[in-house]
């Protein structure tokens, strides 16, 4: 009888922790294995919590058009995810969703297309530069995007690397400006 309280006891113990560990599937969405489906739902924005044993996650044809900074640890293991048919804001704020994308971390992300503004309008976010998503990263003394112009910094060359040049000799210096 004693061994039978114990067992009780100590699945009351164990239960709790089992179910903090698995987060449940997202109203609305099913998920079969470790696949989580959301699609058509019309989400404006993404799941709080999703498994984390899930590897894959389709929010296709949706009410998407932001990507909040920084990923849920739900969502740092994914090896795929569907993003496609939403409304894609292509400005600033989606740059960490563009990094994340040319991380090539992830299949099946590479087809996002803009919806706005209108200049950016049917066309996939990967073909963009970060100057074209996000003029302001060239502005030397905006210091909120320091992050975004080094980004930029590495895609190309900055106006001052391809206008000068210099040669230091023993005791003379050349400058050639373009």
């Amino acid at each position: 009888m004693l061994w039978c309280r114990c067992g009780v006891l100590l699945a009351l113990c164990i239960c709790p922790l089992a179910c903090l560990a698995v987060s449940p599937c997202p109203t609305g969405c099913c998920c079969p294995g470790f696949l989580v489906l959301c699609e058509s739902l019309g989400l404006r924005s993404l799941p709080r919590s999703v498994p984390l044993s899930t590897s894959e996650l389709s929010l296709s044809h949706n009410l998407l058009a932001r990507f909040p900074r920084g990923l849920p640890p739900s969502l740092e293991s994914l090896q795929s995810v569907d993003l496609t048919n939403n409304l894609w804001v292509c400005e600033c704020d989606i740059l960490y969703l563009y990094r994340w994308l040319l991380s090539g971390r992830l299949k099946m992300a590479t087809d996002i297309v803009c919806t706005e503004p209108d200049h950016l309008a049917h066309r996939l976010l990967l073909n963009l530069s970060v100057v074209a998503i996000c003029p302001r990263v060239l502005k030397p003394n905006d210091r909120t995007h320091e992050r975004d112009l080094s980004f930029a910094q590495a895609r190309m060359l900055t106006v001052q690397d391809t206008m000068s040049i210099i040669w230091k000799t023993k005791s003379i210096q050349f400058m050639i400006t373009g």
